[in-house]
């Protein structure tokens, strides 16, 4: 802010601009860390008095803003305990996901989803997880599952990359032309 104060004084306006809009932004980022930060904490303070489903709706809000390792472990601790088993393996597989630990992402998903089949971001997390390890038919069994439950784009576009790779040029383009529609 001093900045942009400093060059309007010395009368130039589209620096000081410049510097009044980088200055804005800094302060909506630290905002939203701050918000995070207190979210977090708000999270905490609710599992210690035992209100798992506030504790554990804060921590969703929290990871969805960071999507950050600690942020998944905290959660799929907090769903563990509160006995939510299949959101505490998917949010463990999104944890072995972010640290790169492929295979085991893969377990949590399929796990998650064998706990609920009707839980789309476990079937589609599990196809994504299968077809990152070249598991193509694999994959394209969760992507068709998670689509049976959710025609989305995004998961026609993951099929038609399962069945492309496994030669079914064909039905690949149908999803493509089903995602395109769907946007």
């Amino acid at each position: 802010f001093q900045l942009a104060k400093f060059y309007r004084t010395v009368g130039d306006a589209s620096r000081a601009s410049e510097e009044y809009s980088n200055f804005r932004k800094l302060s909506a980022r630290k905002e939203a860390e701050w918000h995070v930060n207190a979210l977090e904490k708000s999270a905490a303070a609710a599992l210690e008095r035992g209100e798992t489903a506030k504790g554990i709706d804060a921590l969703k809000e929290v990871y969805s803003a960071r999507h950050d390792v600690s942020s998944a472990r905290n959660l799929g601790l907090a769903c563990l305990e509160s006995g939510k088993l299949v959101d505490a393996r998917h949010f463990m597989g999104l944890l072995e996901a972010r640290e790169g630990n492929l295979q085991q992402a893969q377990k949590e998903f399929e796990k998650s989803a064998s706990l609920d089949p009707s839980f789309q971001d476990a079937l589609y997390n599990a196809g994504l997880s299968s077809y990152e390890l070249r598991q193509i038919d694999v994959a394209i069994k969760y992507f068709r599952a998670a689509l049976a439950r959710s025609d989305t784009p995004q998961v026609h576009r993951a099929l038609a990359l399962a069945l492309a790779d496994a030669g079914r040029a064909d039905e690949a383009q149908q999803h493509l032309e089903d995602a395109k529609r769907l946007q």
